[in-house]
């Protein structure tokens, strides 16, 4: 199961559908932003962290262009989260998921304008002088 504190809990919950569907780091990182903007108007206690993690995943794949389909990702969160985890997508997991959806577009009211520091952070490592891997490894 996933780790359960508050926010790094989705955005761990984030990672790993991410690396389970074998997606992008900037679709994960765009969920993560995603997940942050709606918490930063909205309580933990109101709105399941699991679902909207799930939503904002679901919403980072169609802004960058790597989208799933709905019943992947539910399948996915199926197999990452625990049961009591779970229990938040309630009957229809799918459905509830797109709610979740509607409520982050509103919250975010519908910007989708994220600027990513990845391309900054490689130009600024590739100035360093060493051997290659390492270089690797600072990036990711």
């Amino acid at each position: 199961a996933v780790v359960s504190t508050q926010s790094t809990g989705g955005s761990k919950f984030i990672q790993a559908t991410v690396k389970a569907l074998e997606l992008t780091h900037y679709t994960m990182a765009t969920g993560c932003v995603f997940f942050h903007r709606f918490y930063m108007y909205h309580s933990f206690d109101k709105f399941n962290r699991w679902v909207m993690a799930a939503a904002c995943f679901f919403l980072a794949g169609k802004v960058e262009e790597t989208p799933k389909l709905s019943k992947d990702i539910v399948r996915t969160a199926k197999n990452l989260l625990s049961s009591d985890q779970f229990k938040g997508f309630g009957l229809a997991p799918v459905d509830e998921m797109l709610l979740y959806e509607k409520m982050l577009l509103q919250t975010i009211k519908f910007d989708f304008n994220i600027v990513h520091p990845y391309m900054y952070l490689v130009k600024y490592v590739k100035q360093f002088k060493g051997e290659k891997q390492r270089k690797n490894d600072l990036v990711q």
